[in-house]
């Protein structure tokens, strides 16, 4: 019995043990940081979007379609589908802001309309305005040098509150965000009864700014010019001129708890995430980093001296740095199957994972302007020429430095130019000619064909996806992982879906 009970000790210990290593293993793994990008597919099929009848005008975002009625007086919108949204009988002008629309009647009933992607009126006046997309399916409108929210219904959710045109905003879940760069003020409001939250009102020396961090939290900067004897936390010199600042972070928490202060080792530039000022919902959709983490930049000090130059790391909430880009770069980047590229500031190369750990540096030569496109690294290599071309994963040349320009790839291929002519290229060295194209920017995941004075679309690996019987073509767009092509013959345009 004794003997039993010492194997129960002695076994207990090591499960300890092993429980305190994997607990310790687990904590060393780093985390994704990204969201999963993947790169773009061949596109290998079309769809004939019906048009009805209608007169293309052009894309718009989201798959959206301008069309007008047979004279052109008349502007309306449809969906990729081709259902109609807009009817083109009393808009002179259609365009979009994010997701909403913004139509225009004729000069003598001079209506303004906001419209949402269901072409669902939200706001309409008779005086001028214009509109901001500030996410989560809200808009900015400003009339009359006052700025207003509206939601896709139609519902204004600032109510009483008036805040002027030098105010922008930012929809962050269950609040409003508003500032002020030009009066310095800043305000956090409900989003649901536009009741106020949270009021800093700056002055001729004060300003503040603010970011949302998540659930009820919101970081609020505080920025004071002071004269050079003071206590400053920083100086920066700027247009011969130099400011001493003091600037003090807290996080504000929506919940009635008192202010707490955060220190983050030098003086704040910015905090960006999907929820910053200046994004549109698609913006959001397509941001880089998960929600819950964010972009900081933080002043680069000489001293306490500042030359605008700044160091940027990836943070969670608490602001406490979690990992760096090589160099202390922008991570702000969308990974592509997991690996984004940098440049660094003498032109070499970094390739990175999605917890930021370097995976690769490439430094034979001085890069620019790269990007993780497909299975490849698109990059110009600077010398005589400073050509484009690309690498593997590996650092190896896969594609010639000899081309003037390349598209992104779909699957293995890519359109690129060089002497004049336009190629398709290949993940494995290879390419083709496909015409005399100075510059095919706009075949975006297929290109032209040509039979005498008429065009046709092909799939990058050489597919017939739209015969040539076409004149002209009339347009392009893209959504997502879809390419819109319109093309005309006959006096009659029709749009084709690729994918």
């Amino acid at each position: 019995m004794k003997r039993l009970r010492t194997l129960i000790a002695i076994l207990s210990v090591f499960i300890l043990l092993f429980s305190l290593c994997s607990c310790k293993n687990n904590g060393e793994q780093s985390a994704s940081y990204y969201e999963a990008g993947t790169a773009n597919p061949l596109l290998t099929s079309k769809i004939e979007v019906p048009i009805q009848g209608y007169e293309f005008v052009t894309f718009l975002n989201r798959g959206m379609i301008e069309i007008s009625d047979e004279t052109g007086t008349y502007y309306g919108a449809m969906n990729r589908d081709g259902s109609v949204l807009i009817q083109p009988t009393k808009y002179s002008t259609i365009t979009m802001e994010g997701d909403f629309f913004f139509a225009e009647g004729n000069l003598e009933d001079g209506l303004y309309d906001v419209l949402n992607l269901n072409g669902e009126i939200v706001y309409s006046t008779f005086k001028p305005i214009t509109i901001t997309d500030v996410g989560e399916g809200c808009v900015r409108v400003e009339e009359d040098d006052m700025s207003y929210i509206y939601n896709e219904k139609g519902e204004d959710l600032l109510g009483a509150t008036s805040l002027d045109s030098t105010y922008e905003y930012t929809v962050c879940k269950d609040y409003i965000a508003a500032r002020s760069k030009t009066r310095k003020n800043a305000f956090v409001f409900s989003r649901r009864t536009g009741d106020t939250l949270l009021s800093m009102y700056g002055s001729s020396s004060v300003s503040f700014d603010l970011a949302y961090l998540g659930k009820k939290d919101f970081l609020v900067i505080r920025e004071e010019v002071v004269d050079a004897s003071s206590d400053y936390s920083y100086s920066l010199k700027r247009n011969g001129e130099t400011k001493y600042v003091r600037q003090t972070a807290e996080i504000h928490a929506l919940d009635g708890s008192a202010p707490r202060s955060v220190t983050t080792g030098a003086p704040i530039y910015s905090l960006s995430d999907r929820y910053s000022f200046g994004m549109t919902q698609q913006e959001r959709e397509n941001y880089g980093l998960k929600e819950g983490y964010f972009s900081l930049a933080t002043y680069r000090l000489d001293g306490k001296s500042a030359d605008g130059s700044v160091d940027y790391a990836v943070t969670d909430a608490s602001l406490r740095p979690l990992a760096t880009m090589p160099e202390k770069l922008n991570p702000q980047v969308r990974p592509v199957n997991g690996l984004s590229v940098v440049t660094g500031a003498q032109g070499t190369l970094y390739l990175v994972d999605d917890t930021l750990k370097v995976v690769r540096t490439v430094d034979d030569a001085v890069y620019q302007s790269a990007s993780v496109s497909g299975s490849v690294i698109a990059v110009t290599r600077i010398g005589e020429g400073s050509k484009r071309g690309c690498l593997d994963t590996n650092g190896n040349v896969v594609i010639p430095f000899e081309y003037s320009y390349i598209s992104e790839f779909f699957g293995n291929y890519a359109v690129a130019s060089k002497g004049g002519k336009a190629y398709v290229i290949c993940t494995d060295g290879s390419s083709r000619e496909i015409g005399e194209e100075i510059f095919p920017y706009y075949w975006i995941g297929y290109y032209e064909i040509v039979s005498g004075n008429r065009i046709g679309i092909a799939s990058l690996d050489g597919n017939v996806l739209v015969p040539a019987t076409y004149e002209t073509l009339e347009g392009i767009g893209r959504y997502g992982g879809e390419v819109f092509v319109a093309l005309k013959k006959d006096g009659k345009t029709t749009v084709f879906r690729l994918f």
